[in-house]
């Protein structure tokens, strides 16, 4: 309700600096994927409706299909944190990413996220468990794994609970802080 979002409706979200206009994060796949899945969900009581944050409304130039609602930029970590809170999906249809912030703070808030299987991805998203990987820059397998979440309201909670324990597993600063130290460690033993 602080955004100003639905309550009832499933909310897929989408965010990139630039929003849809960076052809490396996929929003041309992601607007084939939506229009194919608001037909799948034609009639349905509760049709999913999109996010972007990124992005103001009046840069918006693609038709996704579904009831859209841009956030603009977000620069605070509170905003994108209910955000990211907010959604019941996060879908990163990235063509071009190593380790994207966006799939790993999403999962920090517990949202599970949907993404091809690409780049550094497989690695982040644990696929039926955490979230959705679908094959590569294929809209209809997006859509299939996107409306797989959103369908299931207790397979969307299962994977938002293990999205966000994944996170504290893998991403935790303390963890990252001992890795880190581990590897300086290794170094100076090599160099003496």
């Amino acid at each position: 309700s602080l955004l100003d979002l639905p309550l009832e409706a499933p909310l897929v979200l989408f965010g990139a600096m630039g929003g849809t206009e960076d052809p490396r994060k996929g929003s041309d796949v992601l607007e084939r994927a939506l229009v194919s899945l608001s037909k799948r969900s034609e009639g349905q009581p509760k049709q999913p409706q999109l996010v972007i944050f990124g992005q103001e409304q009046s840069a918006l130039r693609q038709s996704f299909g579904l009831p859209v609602h841009c956030l603009g930029h977000l620069y605070d970590a509170v905003s994108l944190r209910l955000a990211y809170s907010a959604a019941d999906v996060m879908v990163v249809p990235s063509r071009l990413d190593n380790l994207p912030n966006t799939a790993t703070e999403a999962m920090a808030c517990g949202t599970p996220v949907v993404a091809f299987r690409t780049g550094g991805l497989p690695e982040i998203v644990n696929d039926g468990i955490s979230g959705r990987l679908a094959d590569a820059f294929e809209p209809e397998d997006l859509a299939e794994c996107i409306a797989a979440v959103v369908a299931n309201p207790e397979k969307q909670r299962a994977m938002a609970q293990q999205a966000r324990q994944q996170a504290e597993d893998r991403w935790h600063p303390k963890r990252i802080a001992a890795l880190y130290a581990s590897a300086y460690d290794e170094a100076l033993e090599r160099s003496s």
